[in-house]
């Protein structure tokens, strides 16, 4: 679990959002205002396991989906910020679980960016 955390936690710092953890550091919560803030509450955030969530990031960050059906893998490639002709590409293997892959891909291409 620290290991996602700790990816979760250097996404959320590259797209701009402030988190909290509950106490058994399952759950985090955007803070109000660093998301969607309709009704000044906290936003219960789990880009690892919403597809919504991780989309949203991947937009937000301008993250590229690449799928290879051949390899059943899948990229989440990220441009540097400070040199958009280079960047990062993070490849899972989706096995049996495709949309899992693509989050987690998303996630670890978002956490390069907490530099």
């Amino acid at each position: 679990m620290s290991e996602d955390r700790e990816l979760i936690s250097k996404a959320a710092k590259a797209a701009g959002y402030e988190l909290s953890w509950d106490v058994s550091n399952r759950i985090c919560w955007l803070r109000a205002g660093g998301y969607v803030d309709r009704f000044n509450m906290d936003y219960p955030w789990s880009p690892l396991w919403s597809n919504g969530d991780a989309l949203r990031l991947a937009a937000r960050l301008n993250i590229d989906i690449v799928f290879n059906v051949e390899e059943q893998t899948v990229q989440a490639i990220v441009p540097s910020p400070n040199n958009p002709d280079e960047g990062w590409t993070f490849t899972q293997d989706w096995a049996s679980d495709k949309l899992s892959a693509v989050r987690r891909a998303i996630v670890c291409a978002a956490a390069a960016l907490d530099i």
